[in-house]
């Protein structure tokens, strides 16, 4: 990437950074991707093909929240907060899981969580093994977490940022 490109790339990363810090915490991580979906369909690619705003050229699995709830089922608010901590695995890896991180989700999709998520989170285990690591920011996936969620929900290690939110 030539460096003239990669300044306007910084530009315009700082000015969507300006504005996602304006929303409200409970919208920032669905305006993001809508941002950066809408600036993925602008994009020429390397050989002069142009993906047509709208297109759905992208190869990325599941990378919208709502197709991958399509996919699995949930019966309880705990298996709710399960295809939550799955789907963000899938997009940013192992990262730390905040309760206002799964609430945010949960509440723009509509899915009942336990009122206590990270007491759940503190409890879960499987075949004996927990799931959940203490965080000081949260909960993190332990390596039986992550081996649970790609068994269970077939999903891959992500590695998209995670969007920064501002402290209130």
């Amino acid at each position: 990437m030539s460096k003239e490109k990669s300044g306007d790339l910084k530009k315009e990363l700082l000015e969507i950074n300006k504005f996602i810090a304006k929303l409200d915490p409970l919208i920032r991580l669905k305006a993001f991707e809508l941002l950066i979906e809408d600036t993925d369909a602008n994009t020429t690619k390397s050989e002069g093909d142009t993906v047509k705003k709208g297109s759905k050229a992208k190869a990325i699995p599941a990378s919208s929240f709502e197709e991958f709830l399509k996919k699995s089922e949930h019966k309880t608010p705990a298996d709710a907060l399960e295809l939550i901590v799955a789907w963000l695995y899938s997009q940013h890896g192992t990262i730390a899981i905040t309760t206002q991180m799964v609430r945010t989700l949960s509440n723009s999709s509509g899915l009942t969580i336990p009122t206590r998520p990270d007491a759940t989170m503190r409890v879960a285990t499987d075949k004996g093994k927990k799931l959940y690591a203490r965080d000081p920011k949260g909960y993190k996936l332990t390596v039986s977490g992550e081996l649970y969620l790609k068994e269970k929900y077939s999903v891959s290690k992500g590695s998209k940022p995670v969007p920064i939110e501002e402290k209130a």
